[in-house]
């Protein structure tokens, strides 16, 4: 990932390169939302869960994805 900057709360973010690779869904590089929350990966005595953060889209949905889908926008 090029450029791979820190998230802050209430930078703007993309769609990144693993967000935009499904079928049917943003392709890269389309704006994601305004960032509203950064959620730690957890680590568990039988696995993990990925880092997630806390989107609010251009139509006031807040969405919950994982943290590799977005990227800051530069």
């Amino acid at each position: 990932m090029k450029g791979l900057k820190m998230m802050k709360v209430g930078d703007l973010v993309n769609w990144s390169e693993f967000g935009g690779g499904w079928s049917g869904g943003p392709k890269e590089g389309d704006y994601c939302g305004l960032l509203l929350e950064v959620i730690p990966q957890i680590r568990r005595r039988n696995g993990f869960r990925p880092a997630r953060v806390k989107v609010l889209d251009g139509d006031g949905e807040i969405i919950t994805t994982r943290k590799i889908y977005v990227e800051v926008m530069t």
